[in-house]
């Protein structure tokens, strides 16, 4: 119902009945009335206040507010307050309106996108010379770019490294030959237990022969996350200066 046009009596006297109500506002106001509302309490006494609906509901007010006599009891109306149900009743219409126009909104968005389609491939009609791209065509591109630039700093990480150690070993092994060659016994290390062992023999110092340190083959080291990173950014850089060169 709606609430512009319900209308609260209070005050009734005792026993009151909805004809009384009715004959009431008809005589007072000239208005029919409908929907009337008098229930009872909880000791199962008609209440002192009921509610009912009519067309005209401005008029009725200014006429009943002033007070109207009924059975030595003045009567004063009031403007009923919306009831729950009517405000759930309002919601629910309400967000059938939003989605209503929310549904006519994504229709009209695809059919000016099917349109626009439609004028932009001759109906709808692909051309021939030209088949759809892959999906994962710029991924594997990518892919494939990164996987180079990281063989290539796998490979130059290796023989910087491999270098470094064929620096270092012929030196050591120099200075150890040529101690060997003068017939010097090798020193103990300090603090060890040969240098304090007196009732041992000592080693008999023996000729050695200086051999070529031989070429280690280590696997190549597995690039750190900030050379993946790194490879990642380049391969994502060279396919846009491909694209830009296309």
């Amino acid at each position: 119902m709606d609430p512009s046009k319900r209308i609260c009596l209070k005050n009734l006297p005792e026993g009151c009945t909805k004809r009384e109500i009715a004959e009431l506002v008809r005589n007072r106001t000239g208005t029919p009335i409908h929907s009337i509302d008098l229930g009872v309490d909880a000791d199962g006494r008609a209440r002192r206040y009921a509610h009912f609906s009519c067309e005209g509901a401005k008029h009725v007010l200014e006429v009943l507010n002033a007070g109207v006599a009924l059975r030595n009891t003045t009567i004063h109306a009031h403007p009923a307050k919306v009831h729950y149900s009517y405000r759930y009743a309002e919601a629910r219409r309400k967000r059938e309106r939003e989605e209503a126009e929310e549904k006519q909104q994504q229709e009209a968005f695809w059919a000016a996108s099917r349109q626009r389609f439609l004028a932009r491939t001759n109906g709808g009609e692909l051309p021939k010379h030209k088949t759809p791209k892959d999906f994962y065509a710029s991924k594997r591109k990518y892919a494939r770019i990164a996987a180079e630039i990281a063989l290539m700093s796998r490979k130059a990480h290796a023989a910087a490294r491999a270098d470094a150690m064929l620096v270092e070993r012929p030196r050591g092994t120099a200075s150890h030959s040529g101690a060997a060659a003068a017939g010097e016994p090798p020193r103990a290390a300090a603090g060890s237990g040969a240098a304090h062992a007196s009732g041992k023999r000592a080693p008999q110092p023996k000729a050695t022969k200086s051999k070529a340190p031989a070429a280690i083959s280590l696997p190549p080291p597995e690039p750190t996350k900030e050379e993946r990173k790194l490879s990642g950014l380049q391969a994502k850089l060279a396919a846009l200066k491909e694209k830009l060169k296309k």
